[in-house]
C-alpha cells in the first residue's frame, strides 16, 4: 500500500502545479488529468495481480492524457473542422511525433517561414484512415512555421508531441 500511495504523490504534485499555472485555466486540462489521480497506483495493483494487459491499457490512457495536456499547455495542439492556415508559431528545436485524428478526409502540411518552398506534407488521409489516428515524425531546427489544413471534411485534432 505504501508503494501505491507514494506513486500517486508525483501525479498529485503535477496536478497541483497545473491548477495554479496560468495557461491551465482551460478546465479540460485539469478535468482530463484529474481522471488519472489514482492511475499509477492502479497500474501497480494490476501488475501485482499479473494483469499486464489491463495495466497497459491504463498506462496508454494516462499517456494520452499527459500528451494532450502538454500539447495544450505549449500551444502545440490544433482542432477544427474546416480548411485553415494557422498563425505563425515557433516550433522549438527537436524531434516530434505528430499525431492526426479525423473521421474524414484531410491533408496537413508544415510550412517553415524561413523557406516556404520547403513544405512538408505530414498527412494526406482518406475518410476512415485516421479514425484511430495516424502518426509521423517531424524534425525541426527551431523554425517559425505555419500549419496548413486542407481537404478537411470532418472534425480533426493535430498534436505535436516532443520526443527529444
Amino acid at each position: 500500500m505504501l508503494r501505491k500511495a507514494g506513486a500517486t504523490v508525483p501525479l498529485l504534485m503535477v496536478l497541483g502545479f497545473l491548477v495554479g499555472y496560468p495557461s491551465a485555466s482551460d478546465s479540460h486540462i485539469t478535468d482530463l488529468l484529474l481522471q488519472h489521480v489514482n492511475t499509477i497506483g492502479d497500474v501497480v495493483s494490476q501488475l501485482q495481480q499479473g494483469e499486464v494487459q489491463e495495466a497497459l491499457s491504463l498506462l496508454n490512457s494516462l499517456h494520452s492524457a499527459v500528451t494532450t495536456a502538454r500539447a495544450k499547455l505549449t500551444g502545440l495542439i490544433f482542432k477544427g473542422r474546416t480548411d485553415k492556415l494557422t498563425d505563425p508559431f515557433t516550433l522549438p528545436e527537436g524531434i516530434y511525433r505528430v499525431h492526426f485524428t479525423t473521421d474524414g478526409f484531410g491533408a496537413v502540411k508544415v510550412i517553415p517561414l524561413n523557406s516556404p518552398d520547403n513544405r512538408t506534407l505530414l498527412f494526406n488521409v482518406f475518410e476512415g484512415e485516421a479514425t484511430d489516428g495516424v502518426s509521423t515524425l517531424y524534425v525541426t531546427q527551431s523554425d517559425k512555421v505555419l500549419v496548413q489544413f486542407s481537404n478537411i471534411s470532418a472534425l480533426y485534432m493535430l498534436v505535436f508531441e516532443k520526443l527529444d
